[in-house]
């Protein structure tokens, strides 16, 4: 991560923050990120990790994004 310069998202104290602007963007999109993958996680066939070829996972990820946003 250091090499491409990616840094820590979750919040600290006011202190050791430079910005709290921007820490509290990038926590607010790390919260969205996180409430969606525990949302597809309702789907029993993601969340056991049954399938047993790679290329079925991104497919049935889409599936069930898809699910979710009908």
């Amino acid at each position: 991560m250091k090499e491409r310069r990616i840094g820590a998202v979750i919040l600290t104290t006011a202190e050791q923050v430079p910005d709290p602007g921007v820490a509290h963007r990038a926590d607010r999109e790390r919260n969205v990120v996180e409430r969606h993958i525990n949302r597809l996680k309702q789907y029993r066939r993601i969340a056991t990790r049954d399938e047993t070829r790679a290329v079925h996972v991104p497919a049935m990820l889409t599936v069930a994004a898809i699910l979710r946003w009908l």
